[in-house]
């Protein structure tokens, strides 16, 4: 008599909060005249918050020191070259380690600039990354908040 085999159930995903306070943070900027080599457009521009943090959530990562960067594109709400049916899988990456950490978080170019005058004015002090739990020491956040302050109660 065969036996039945079962399907099996796929693993829930379990969700995170990340949340890091801001340290030290500063600004990069550049404006070009675009060659062919570099895409479509006569000019390109390019700008950056590179920031340290420290961690303050979840308990095992607390007041490890992570770098990152929020990065502005012009394109990023309407990508070229991307299939009609193409969905991103997240807006910001971490890895978290041991001994180290990164953030990579990209936002359109017109929002870019209010954030980055909140943040180096020390008006948005926070960075919350939500998404999976790491994975492998990474994870794809599928939601990103800076805030003034948060309560660590609520996580």
């Amino acid at each position: 008599m065969p036996t039945k085999s079962r399907k099996r159930a796929k693993p829930r995903q379990i969700t995170e909060y990340y949340i890091f306070e801001f340290q030290q943070v500063e600004l990069d900027y550049s404006f070009s005249a675009n060659k062919p080599l570099f895409g479509d457009g006569h000019y390109s521009e390019y700008s950056s918050l590179k920031f340290t943090a420290l961690c303050r959530h979840p308990r095992q990562f607390i007041d490890q020191t992570v770098t990152g960067h929020i990065t502005g594109s012009s394109d990023l709400l309407d990508p070229p070259n991307k299939p009609p049916d193409w969905k991103p899988k997240g807006v910001a990456h971490l890895e978290l380690g041991k001994n180290r950490g990164d953030i990579y978080y990209t936002v359109p170019m017109h929002a870019f600039w209010g954030l980055q005058a909140a943040i180096l004015a020390g008006h948005l002090r926070f960075i919350l990354l939500y998404g999976p739990k790491l994975f492998r020491s990474r994870m794809i956040a599928i939601s990103v908040q800076l805030t003034a302050s948060f309560d660590p109660e609520e996580f």
